[in-house]
């Protein structure tokens, strides 16, 4: 589905404010690499029916196992994971024998203290990653989490890593233990650390998307697969409002055009921007903001809502209320289904 950044802004999905943010108010991801998966997603919502249904299968999954999941990675873990990834740690040993990672220790001390601080993280970054493998291992898992999780997997499968897992987080790395982990996640395991980092990532966006359904109380639409454009809700709302009113709305190839009259203040504006809202989640395949919301896929949004001048350019809201419209007009002439939002 496509968007341009007028639509983005009308629809406030990003705002410098966070209160009048779409993205903030839904963001429940644990790190930052979490919330910028997050927003990738929201600045590409799909377009085939298959990746939205997808969608909605992995964050139904996960909203069945919210109790379940496993906490513990935080921002502050994967600083600490990259940090000693990036550190310049001298060669551990080839053989770790207790003479030589004894040795190892005195002469490196520096070194041998980032790995004993490092191995504290990396325990809880592995066991986490393995607990959510073990969580979302179905056998009926959709193709977004399928992927993902047999990923973990494999990358899990090392005989090093097994081993590390293993270890029980009350039990004391010996010397030996620190030198050997150590070297092998820093040298031989680097490129897969980040990898992982990065597959957490995308399963802390799709946390984020259950935990704000639930949190919201926001419910999956169901998609028609027609050719012709169809939208339906009942109690749609608003999301960003504290106290919002419901509303009902039906469109269809015979009433494909809506007139809003009403008094000024009566929210209208928001009654338009609500619709855009949920057809934009709708395609996130997550919940929208109704009892209930039916649509066909639609290719793109398009709004006319917060034009303004531009000072720079000399360009008056007239002009580029004109130009807006102009261009709106001729993007609906291409055939495609789109929902077009024009607020006075």
């Amino acid at each position: 589905m496509q968007l341009d950044a007028y639509t983005y802004s009308d629809l406030s999905i990003f705002h410098r404010d966070e209160n009048y943010s779409v993205f903030h108010k839904l963001d429940f991801t644990t790190t930052i690499g979490g919330s910028a998966a997050l927003e990738e997603v929201f600045r590409n919502p799909y377009r085939k029916y298959e990746a939205i249904l997808s969608s909605q299968q992995a964050i139904q999954l996960i909203l069945n196992n919210l109790d379940q999941w496993p906490s513990g990675i935080t921002n502050g873990t994967i600083l600490m994971l990259e940090k000693f990834i990036a550190y310049q740690l001298d060669p551990t040993p080839k053989k770790t024998t207790v003479l030589e990672c004894y040795t190892y220790r005195i002469v490196h001390l520096s070194d041998y203290s980032r790995i004993t601080f490092s191995i504290v993280h990396l325990q809880t970054f592995f066991k986490v990653m393995n607990a959510l493998c073990k969580l979302l291992n179905f056998g009926d898992a959709p193709s977004m989490l399928k992927s993902l999780v047999e990923r973990i997997k494999e990358l899990l499968s090392a005989t090093t890593v097994q081993q590390f897992l293993n270890k029980k987080e009350s039990e004391t790395f010996s010397i030996v233990e620190h030198v050997t982990y150590g070297g092998f996640f820093h040298q031989q395991y680097r490129t897969q650390i980040f990898e992982l980092i990065e597959i957490f990532s995308q399963l802390d966006a799709l946390y984020s998307m259950a935990v704000a359904m639930k949190h919201f109380d926001l419910h999956f639409p169901v998609f028609l697969q027609k050719d012709e454009p169809i939208l339906e809700a009942s109690g749609l709302y608003h999301l960003l409002l504290e106290n919002p009113e419901p509303y009902n709305i039906r469109m269809d190839p015979q009433t494909n055009f809506i007139f809003l009259t009403g008094a000024n203040m009566a929210g209208k504006s928001t009654f338009i921007k609500a619709v855009g809202l949920s057809v934009f989640l709708a395609h996130l395949g997550m919940g929208v903001p109704a009892t209930s919301f039916t649509l066909s896929l639609f290719d793109g949004i398009l709004s006319n809502i917060n034009v303004t001048d531009n000072l720079i350019k000399g360009e008056s809201y007239f002009y580029n209320e004109v130009q807006r419209i102009k261009n709106t007009v001729i993007k609906i002439n291409d055939g495609k289904k789109n929902c077009v939002l024009i607020d006075e």
